[in-house]
């Protein structure tokens, strides 16, 4: 794992955005894999900013999503396309042809979720993955207690990402959610990942995810066997390093 700490959160946001940017630069044709929340939201806010200050070829990137929240309309705030267009796609003028994300609401989860499999092949491998971490360690919706060797698939939420969802998105606490997730195993056979996190409240995880022991019980631990990993974070998520 390659660590890269900054100063700020504004430096931290600036420099995963520059690494996107970089890649798009190199490879205009590039597949990227992103991922949502609010480590996120900000670097792809400045992947945009960039675009509009300094303009770049992104007319022939293929953006996907890591994960998807289910059981929610598309324009709930809580969806990664929400988010996602917001931040990224619409002020960058991204064509829907060129994104690759599963319905929030599906007939059947599981072939809404082999389809996305499906579409994931069918662009090729990615060139880059960013990926945020929970407070519990999960990676995309791959929780805690999940098989390292789990594939692209539906799952049921749980834990702090479900309640975090349902305290979003202002749900009842009885409502079901379900999320469509790239596997552990898939992320572990992509060329190049980029793990970023930042605050307070992320540096135990980290701790845990980059230093301590690969378990199922920790999900990005895993990522300590990848060959090709830097690790993105702010001060305040790297002090207990």
């Amino acid at each position: 794992m390659n660590i890269k700490t900054y100063k700020t959160e504004k430096e931290f946001d600036t420099a995963v955005a520059w690494e996107m940017v970089a890649q798009i630069v190199k490879k205009p044709n590039s597949v990227i894999g992103l991922a949502t929340g609010n480590t996120t939201e900000n670097i792809h806010h400045t992947v945009a900013n960039i675009w509009r200050d300094y303009p770049f070829d992104i007319s022939q990137v293929i953006f996907y999503a890591a994960d998807e929240v289910e059981m929610v309309p598309p324009d709930s705030r809580v969806s990664c396309i929400f988010d996602l267009n917001e931040a990224l796609f619409i002020p960058c003028n991204i064509p829907r042809e060129h994104i690759v994300i599963p319905a929030t609401i599906a007939d059947d989860y599981d072939r809404e979720a082999a389809e996305f499999d499906r579409r994931l092949k069918g662009i090729g491998e990615s060139d880059m993955q960013i990926l945020g971490i929970g407070p519990d360690g999960h990676i995309a919706m791959n929780l805690p207690h999940g098989a390292f060797d789990s594939p692209t698939r539906f799952t049921a939420l749980s834990g702090e990402l479900h309640q975090r969802i349902l305290n979003e998105g202002q749900f009842p606490a009885d409502k079901e959610l379900g999320g469509i997730t790239i596997g552990i195993k898939p992320i572990m056979n992509m060329p190049r990942v980029l793990l970023a996190a930042k605050g307070e409240r992320k540096a135990a995880i980290i701790k845990a995810a980059v230093t301590g022991p690969v378990t199922e019980e920790t999900p990005a631990s895993i990522l300590q066997l990848h060959p090709n990993v830097d690790v993105f974070l702010d001060e305040a998520a790297a002090s207990q390093l």
